[in-house]
């Protein structure tokens, strides 16, 4: 018990410390920020592009750019922080836990990601 919650803390520090880190640092003009491994090796954005600009830009209250930069990383918010959430309480709410975690869901996920992977890289978006 005192194990998974050190994990779960350990992840909250972790990300919180990335947020600040986006919130004080552009990713457009850092040099040691990490760049998209796929962009510099095929040319094409993954389904993750932008999303760092995103969510600096999020943190600055700029959504209109952030969904510029990903877009389907700002509509997914909602759905990443209600995972995040079921899945810190999932002995609590297994049964949601198990339902979000579906295959269905994953594989339905995992489609969305495909095309809009495929869909931003024939439209430019």
């Amino acid at each position: 018990m005192i194990r998974k919650n050190l994990t779960a803390v350990s992840v909250v520090i972790a990300v919180t410390a990335f947020f600040i880190l986006l919130a004080l640092v552009n990713p457009m003009e850092s040099k040691w920020m990490p760049r998209c491994f796929i962009k510099f090796a095929t040319g094409y954005d993954c389904p993750g592009c932008g999303s760092q600009r995103a969510i600096h830009a999020l943190l600055h209250g700029d959504v209109a750019t952030a969904f510029r930069y990903n877009g389907l990383l700002v509509v997914s918010l909602p759905a990443i922080l209600y995972l995040a959430v079921v899945t810190l309480g999932r002995r609590r709410w297994e049964n949601l836990y198990r339902k979000s975690t579906s295959n269905i869901v994953i594989y339905t996920v995992l489609v969305i990601i495909i095309l809009w992977m495929i869909v931003r890289n024939l439209l430019g978006i």
